[in-house]
């Protein structure tokens, strides 16, 4: 008997920027995540955690945490970009491999009143 596997591993990327889900995908806007009063929205083409009966374990501990972690940020300090820069980098600069590595680029983050 001959058992053979094999191992598929979900394109994230290629989901998550894909032009006839998103409008301009290349381009950072969070806006596209809020309805008009500023409601987020789930939207099913986001993958962050893969797919399938097999996706992340920790999903929901891993999204409530992190929820967490960027609003007390955010609260807390204001994020810009480096003043130097004449626009913000660009997201499609980086190292593909399993993960996405972007380019490495400086912020400046201050405390807010």
């Amino acid at each position: 008997m001959f058992v053979v596997f094999s191992q598929v591993i979900a394109n994230q990327w290629s989901v998550n920027n894909d032009p006839n889900s998103w409008e301009s995908p290349e381009i950072f806007s969070p806006e596209r995540h809020l309805d008009d009063n500023n409601n987020f929205i789930l939207s099913p083409e986001v993958m962050s955690f893969s797919l399938g009966p097999r996706h992340c374990l920790g999903q929901d501990t891993a999204q409530s945490q992190l929820f967490l972690l960027v609003v007390g940020i955010i609260q807390k300090f204001r994020i810009d970009f480096d003043p130097k820069l004449k626009h913000p980098p660009s997201v499609n600069n980086g190292r593909h491999g399993s993960a996405f590595v972007p380019a490495h680029f400086e912020i400046v983050i201050t405390e807010r009143d």
